[in-house]
């Protein structure tokens, strides 16, 4: 196996980050899903301001909206795979699509259900 050079590790590493950097201006732009995340992302900040909740309930938030965005990123990708492979419509494109679609419902969900639990101890008070 070649070792790599530490310049050429780094060089690789600053690549991959700007690629990665790529993907979410992308997902952004492209995406209007993403925006309504980015929405309700700031909006549950807001509860967790309003509620005076503990670090460790911001930490898990913060955790469970980058979920739904890498879940989103991974549906786009499905999307925009099944784009290119097909522009025309079959059934097996259109299960693909829908259960990415799906995943990223199902990360909603989780979110939601996580917020109820954290946030109810706080509104009860």
């Amino acid at each position: 196996m070649k070792r790599e050079l530490p310049g050429n590790l780094f060089k690789r590493l600053y690549r991959n980050t700007i690629h990665s950097l790529n993907g979410l201006k992308t997902l952004f732009k492209e995406e209007k899903s993403t925006l309504l995340v980015l929405l309700y992302a700031c909006l549950a900040l807001l509860g967790c301001v309003l509620l005076q909740v503990s670090f460790k309930e911001y930490f898990i938030l913060g955790i469970c909206f980058l979920m739904i965005l890498a879940t989103e990123l991974l549906n786009t990708a499905i999307e925009n795979t099944v784009d290119l492979v097909t522009d025309r419509y079959h059934e097996l494109a259109k299960r693909a699509k829908d259960q990415g679609s799906a995943a990223t419902f199902v990360v909603v969900l989780i979110t939601f259900l996580i917020m109820i639990y954290l946030f109810y101890p706080y509104i009860m008070r």
